[in-house]
């Protein structure tokens, strides 16, 4: 009789737990339907094997500029600072690129209020020349971080013209004051050359990029806050479904 009355209680733990594991599924199933509904929103279609891709690309980079922020933030002036920096580069940056960009700068001690001007001139030489404003606004940081006249003529800035500009110090031997000092002088000295141009289809497809990636980084965000956050996250209702299973077979043993 005891023996049967112990079966009949399996059976019902096993039934107990796939009713929650059925519940998990469903939750799962709701945050797919999420993943797949914001993917909708911007125009991207997705299978089922894809959510998961997608929804871990997104949370990825969500993640990644989460952690950048909080150092941009720190930033004084922070607010005002991106959108200087955004104007600059006429929108062709993305958020998070041009947060990184000026955290790192910051860490080379390249003065912040130098970087509106520094990042304009690299748009500007990467609209003259077709290279990636992206890249050209990172070869003046780490150009000027690094003293790095190498990675200065990225920029069209040779040796001997910072050498000059520095009267004769090597910009290895400078300081990174006043390595950028001469590097804002010469972008400004090259800025009234080159004058106003037209907007391209180069500039305008890179804006496109930027604001792309800008919108990704939000919805990351969303989605990694529906996993993650406050009492009615994904896991936390998985993990508390999976719980309360766990806790009502401890307390059936114990009382065997």
């Amino acid at each position: 009789m005891a023996g049967n009355a112990l079966t009949a209680r399996i059976g019902a733990d096993i039934s107990e737990l796939r009713t929650e594991m059925g519940k998990a599924q469903g939750l799962v199933q709701q945050f797919g339907n999420s993943v797949q509904s914001m993917a909708g929103t911007l125009g991207v279609a997705f299978g089922v094997q894809q959510i998961g891709s997608f929804a871990l690309e997104l949370t990825k980079l969500a993640g990644q500029v989460d952690g950048v922020k909080q150092a941009f933030d720190k930033l004084q002036g922070s607010a005002q600072v991106l959108n200087d920096l955004k104007s600059a580069t006429k929108g062709t940056v993305s958020e998070f690129d041009l947060m990184k960009a000026a955290v790192q700068a910051n860490n080379f001690k390249i003065p912040i209020e130098q970087l509106g001007s520094l990042f304009n001139f690299a748009y500007e030489r990467a609209k003259a020349t077709g290279q990636s404003v992206d890249y050209l606004v990172n070869s003046i940081v780490l150009g000027i971080g690094r003293k790095s006249p190498l990675i200065l003529d990225n920029l069209g800035i040779s040796a001997v013209e910072l050498r000059d500009k520095l009267k004769g110090v090597s910009a290895e031997a400078a300081t990174v004051g006043d390595v950028a000092r001469v590097v804002g002088q010469i972008a400004s000295e090259a800025m009234a050359e080159m004058g106003a141009s037209a907007t391209t289809a180069a500039e305008k497809m890179a804006q496109i990029g930027a604001k792309w990636d800008d919108i990704k980084a939000k919805f990351g965000g969303m989605i990694a806050d529906k996993v993650t956050n406050g009492p009615n996250g994904l896991l936390n209702n998985i993990s508390n479904q999976l719980t309360v299973w766990q806790s009502n077979q401890f307390t059936f043993w114990q009382k065997l």
